[in-house]
């Protein structure tokens, strides 16, 4: 991360896991949790979040686990193994930062996601998204409710796989079928998850 005019210029990605523990400023921003989350999801290794300033904020951690990834949630704590093996599914956002995370997971994961946005909080909490996330290479597109026979304003994301290149070209047709196999991979992922009977980490450290 390097200063830049007018914000931060960041490269490179996570190698390794990492523990999160959210805090009041200038501790880290709960609102970073989710997105950090998505990024956990793709980072080898175990990375633990605490959550100490909000409950019930991890909604989104099941909405993840739709796209493949290995989370955990024991009351304050979600524990995240992560995996390459994300595949696109249709999932609902919960919440504004919840949003911003499975759009950010969607761009990792294989094939097409549909991001459900009936509430319409990515629109209110991030102008233009689509367009900037274009920007710098990624296939997201804004698609109206009518098409995606979801919610209003979905938000669908796209990454293409190898050898497909081009605009996304995926039907109305294509895009369910796809759906059911992306439900297909939800159910044999959820066996795979952490047993926290087997995984007993310290956390005394984090709730210092």
């Amino acid at each position: 991360i390097q200063d830049a005019p007018g914000g931060l210029r960041v490269l490179g990605r996570a190698k390794q896991p990492f523990e999160i523990r959210t805090m009041v400023y200038p501790g880290f921003p709960t609102d970073l949790q989710a997105p950090m989350m998505a990024v956990a999801c793709r980072t080898p290794g175990t990375s633990v979040f605490l959550e100490t300033i909000f409950e019930n904020r991890f909604m989104h951690a099941a909405e993840l686990s739709r796209l493949g990834a290995h989370i955990r949630v024991e009351n304050r704590v979600a524990v995240v193994e992560g995996t390459p093996d994300l595949t696109g599914a249709p999932v609902t956002a919960t919440d504004l930062r919840a949003g911003a995370a499975l759009i950010l997971a969607g761009l990792c994961a294989e094939g097409e996601t549909i991001v459900d946005d009936a509430g319409g909080h990515i629109t209110r909490g991030y102008e233009r998204i689509e367009e900037k996330l274009a920007a710098v290479g990624g296939l997201v597109r804004k698609i109206p409710a009518p098409s995606a026979r979801r919610g209003d304003g979905c938000m669908w994301v796209e990454i293409p796989q190898a050898g497909l290149g081009g605009s996304p070209t995926y039907s109305i047709a294509k895009r369910s079928e796809k759906s059911s196999q992306g439900a297909k991979r939800y159910l044999t992922v959820e066996s795979q998850k952490i047993n926290m009977e087997q995984y007993q980490p310290d956390f005394s450290h984090l709730l210092r």
